[in-house]
């Protein structure tokens, strides 16, 4: 498996498949919108549509309110996972997931990076 890493203002995005990135942000950072505009712009220029898109919350972080109700919301990304290794990250996530959005999230939360990984790839199937 081939791995393509990119440096983004929020931390690191990772090809691990033709259509499939990792995203991991770095440790206290605040990702506001700007940083999500980058993230929404590196995955149009880099991934096939439709694609998919681990987000790794081994890192705390927090968002501002205008990157929470936009980020993931382009087409493009079919299925979100998230990797939430703590309690903390994973309420944190529950809660992101349950705001307002102009576009609905398929996604799933989940305690193994691994598992996050197997849900994904079986999401191809779908799109």
């Amino acid at each position: 498996m081939s791995i393509l890493e990119h440096k983004l203002k929020l931390g690191k995005a990772r090809i691990l498949e033709f259509d499939l990135a990792e995203i991991t942000v770095d440790k206290d950072i605040i990702l506001d919108l700007d940083m999500t505009n980058e993230y929404h712009d590196w995955v149009m220029n880099n991934l096939p549509d439709p694609c998919f898109v681990l987000i790794n919350k081994k890192n705390a972080f927090e968002y501002t309110f205008d990157a929470q109700l936009i980020i993931g919301t382009i087409r493009q990304i079919k299925s979100v996972a998230f990797y939430t290794p703590t309690d903390t990250a994973y309420h944190v996530t529950q809660m992101l997931a349950q705001l307002p959005r102009k576009l609905d999230w398929n996604h799933k939360i989940f305690y193994s990076r691994d598992e996050a990984l197997f849900w994904l790839k079986n999401q191809r199937q779908y799109n």
